[in-house]
Parts: structure tokens; C-alpha cells; sequence
């Protein structure tokens, strides 16, 4: 998880063994929420894609509880913005320092990934399987490392 700014996180990687972290999607929820779900999960390293600023993420964050990416949004009618650019605006000004990104819907094109790694993104999670094994990490175009989700829960209960 060479992406990770937190020299601490994970602790005594072993690269030769799979490797697991939870990932979540802020997508606005409240931040009642966001504090059930890191109860639920504080014995685990979590990575959240970060759509609007929350207190409670923002503290775990401060605190290294948690790792943060961008999760902007390019979809019609955003309140990221309506154009790649203020996507990154918005994402730049309310999440600075992140190199990670995961966009709504896995949406994005060659235009708005060069504008990500222009902005400092290196690693995105942009490709969803169907539980595909030996998933690897791939250098898109962009020069942006992939990482492939195992599960997405949107993903698999729109399955049947």
C-alpha cells in the first residue's frame, strides 16, 4: 500500500501475501453514519473516498484512524461542479494532500484521469469485478496506478 502518506499504515506489510483494506464511499452520508461505521470498523485498516467534508471523518483522519481519498463526482448535475475542472476544484480545496481517487459510478475518461494525476492522484479504484481472482494492480495511461475492487455492493446486488 505504497499509496498511503501514513508511514505507520499498514504496519510490517508483506507484499508476498495478499493484501486487504476495507474501502467506503462517503457519498454524503450523515455523519451519524460515518461514526457507526468506523465503530464497526476499528480493528481494520479503512481507505474512505471522501465526497463532502464530515467532522467525524475529518477527525479520524487528523487522528490516523483512517486513510482518505477523493471520490468526486462527474455525473449531471453535481455539487462538485459541471465541469471536470471544478470537480478537481472542489475535491482540491476540501481534501488536500490526497493521492487516491474512486470516482461515482467507477465514471471517468483519458481527460478527466490526466486531470487527476496532474492534481496529485497516482492510485485510483476504478475498475469493479465480479470477485475475479489474482486481481493485480495496472498502469493505466494516465500514469495512474489501478486497483481493482474484489466487491461492490451496488455491483453485486444489481447482479439478479
Amino acid at each position: 500500500m505504497y499509496y498511503c502518506r501514513n508511514p505507520n499504515f499498514p504496519p510490517r506489510m508483506n507484499l508476498k501475501k495478499p493484501i486487504f483494506i476495507l474501502t467506503s464511499d462517503q457519498d454524503w452520508a450523515p455523519s451519524w453514519a460515518m461514526e457507526s461505521f468506523l465503530e464497526a470498523t476499528k480493528d481494520l485498516p479503512v481507505h474512505v473516498f471522501r465526497t463532502n467534508p464530515c467532522p467525524i471523518l475529518d477527525e479520524a483522519h487528523a487522528n490516523r484512524r483512517i486513510t482518505q481519498g477523493w471520490h468526486p463526482n462527474l455525473l449531471a448535475g453535481s455539487t462538485h461542479g459541471d465541469r471536470p475542472e471544478d470537480v478537481i476544484a472542489y475535491m482540491q480545496e476540501n481534501f488536500p494532500g490526497c493521492n487516491t481517487a474512486r470516482s461515482h459510478a467507477f465514471n471517468t475518461n483519458t481527460h478527466f484521469d490526466r486531470l487527476l494525476y496532474k492534481a496529485g492522484i497516482t492510485v485510483d479504484s476504478q475498475i469493479a469485478t465480479l470477485w475475479q481472482d489474482r486481481i493485480k494492480p495496472l498502469l493505466d495511461i494516465s500514469k495512474i496506478i489501478r486497483l481493482p475492487v474484489y466487491f461492490e455492493d451496488d455491483v453485486f446486488f444489481n447482479l439478479y
